[in-house]
């Protein structure tokens, strides 16, 4: 979609306020209980939210799962 490919460029085109590049962290995901572990884990020790963007491909039509991933925000990117 296109909301998802605008925010890849933004993401591409960015970087860390500090300067420093900006380190994409890809979660592949298809299903909802570790996916939810593994962005909880991600937010919570990650530096910094700019330089380190955490993107989430999810790779099924798993509603549940979209929905965990959604529940995130602008936290994370979801492409589907």
């Amino acid at each position: 979609n296109s909301y998802q490919l605008e925010k890849l460029k933004d993401l591409a085109a960015r970087q860390a306020i500090n300067g420093a590049p900006v380190i994409a962290i890809v979660v592949l995901s298809c299903n909802r209980i570790t996916v939810r572990r593994c962005l909880d884990q991600l937010i919570k020790l990650r530096p910094d939210a700019d330089q380190f963007p955490i993107i989430v491909s999810q790779d099924c039509n798993h509603q549940a799962t979209s929905d965990i991933i959604k529940s995130y925000g602008d936290h994370v990117v979801h492409i589907q």
